[in-house]
């Protein structure tokens, strides 16, 4: 565990936006600390499984999930209102799935070689089932709701600016979505 949780290359995205959904409402980012570091364990030990034939994630269950987790932890922990609460739990899947659809269309890219991926082609991932042509319309569609759920936090100013660097970081990974 420690050594998955401190390892380079480990993208620490659910602590983090845990944090900043936490800083949104006005509460110093140490109270979210060891919620945010929970998190990242859970998120760590789960990566040796996720790849696991033996377990089939779908979209949803993958980053997802852990995505509006985080999210909705960091709006609890600083007394976010219900309505607001809902609000985090919306965007945090809409960017945990956009993720994981835009992680998918990229391995699908990679592994064809000249980007050309034919749907049905195994698996069960947005390219697998639909083909790239129609995971790119479903991340924009994931892009486009993140960002709406956001614009409900305008009265915050720019504490939601980090929670909108998460939707651009997880849209624009080796290609432009939108």
């Amino acid at each position: 565990m420690r050594y998955s949780t401190l390892a380079g290359g480990a993208k620490r995205a659910p602590p983090v936006m845990c944090v900043a959904a936490c800083e949104l409402f006005g509460l110093n980012r140490l109270a979210a600390f060891p919620t945010a570091c929970a998190l990242e364990m859970v998120c760590a030990c789960s990566i040796p499984f996720s790849s696991s034939s033996a377990i089939e994630f779908i979209q949803e269950k993958k980053f997802g999930e852990l995505a509006q987790c985080s999210a909705v932890c960091g709006g609890l922990l600083a007394g976010a209102e219900d309505e607001e609460v809902e609000r985090l739990r919306r965007y945090g899947r809409a960017v945990g799935v956009l993720y994981q659809v835009v992680d998918d269309i990229l391995k699908a890219k990679s592994e064809s070689g000249d980007g050309a991926v034919e749907k049905g082609r195994g698996g069960k991932s947005y390219v697998g089932v639909y083909g790239v042509d129609k995971a790119m319309e479903k991340a924009e569609e994931l892009r486009d709701e993140a960002k709406k759920e956001l614009g409900g936090f305008e009265k915050y100013g720019e504490a939601v600016l980090p929670l909108y660097g998460f939707v651009d970081y997880a849209a624009d990974r080796g290609f432009s979505v939108g």
